[in-house]
């Protein structure tokens, strides 16, 4: 661990991705690491899938990482044998009904979706992701209403209309630009300034509006997030033989 924890120090920007590592492989087939196989001949990988490309990192022993962080993580666990790159995952553009159902399934309530989605102070998205809301919400080269004006303008600075925009160009999450995990995202989201259409979605139930305005206090969110995250790195969890097994290589399932 002595080493993750030095390569973050070193570079920072990894703590997102490892974040957003963990969420990818939770929600696909639970927390059993199958993120981090490799494609084998017929048979596309999680990682290989398009919202997976900029999340996989070579840190592979990342959950131990966390449990040194804020919560505890239950050892004795199995990795999976199966990754599949097509299984789907919450988009940046659902609807509140959608995530919440989505959520749900996966044993989460409302709260843990308005904290989990509280990680956004770190990390970075594509223009592309959000280019819609810019410049073409309705289909009629419109920009979505429910986006602060301002920020609409400074975004559009940064990212050009699709045709035009580099597949690479990215902006923060949080224009509060920061490399501390803390509040801001509630406080912006509360202005209309939420990047992405699935943060916007949250202000549109009023049960998740309040508690985004609840979560702008710093304690309180980070008491409910070291809750949900623990939550969702216990989604579907592996410990019998058979179903699971401990890779000799986290690349490869064992022979």
């Amino acid at each position: 661990m002595e080493i993750t924890w030095g390569k973050v120090a070193a570079d920072p920007t990894l703590a997102p991705k490892l974040l957003r590592l963990l969420y990818h492989d939770c929600f696909v087939r639970g927390c059993d690491a199958s993120i981090l196989l490799d494609s084998v001949e017929g048979s596309l990988a999680e990682k290989e899938a398009i919202l997976n490309k900029d999340a996989v990192s070579y840190l592979t022993k990342y959950l131990r990482f966390y449990q040194e962080s804020i919560w505890e993580v239950f050892t004795g666990r199995k990795v999976g044998k199966i990754s599949n790159g097509t299984e789907d995952l919450p988009s940046a553009s659902e609807n509140h009904t959608t995530l919440q159902q989505q959520f749900a399934s996966n044993g989460l309530n409302v709260s843990d979706l308005v904290a989990l989605a509280g990680a956004h102070p770190i990390g970075v998205a594509r223009c592309l992701v959000f280019a819609r809301r810019l410049f073409n919400f309705t289909g009629r080269g419109d920009t979505d209403p429910s986006l602060d004006p301002e920020y609409a303008r400074d975004l559009k600075t940064k990212c050009s209309n699709p045709p035009n925009n580099p597949a690479t160009t990215a902006v923060d999450l949080d224009r509060n630009i920061s490399l501390h995990f803390d509040s801001h995202y509630f406080v912006a989201l509360n202005r209309n300034q939420g990047l992405l259409r699935s943060d916007a979605a949250l202000l549109t139930d009023p049960h998740a509006a309040s508690i985004v305005r609840v979560f702008r206090n710093f304690y309180v969110f980070m008491a409910h997030f070291r809750h949900s995250i623990k939550k969702m790195s216990d989604i579907g969890v592996i410990t019998e033989d058979g179903v699971g097994e401990i890779r000799k290589n986290c690349r490869k399932v064992n022979a």
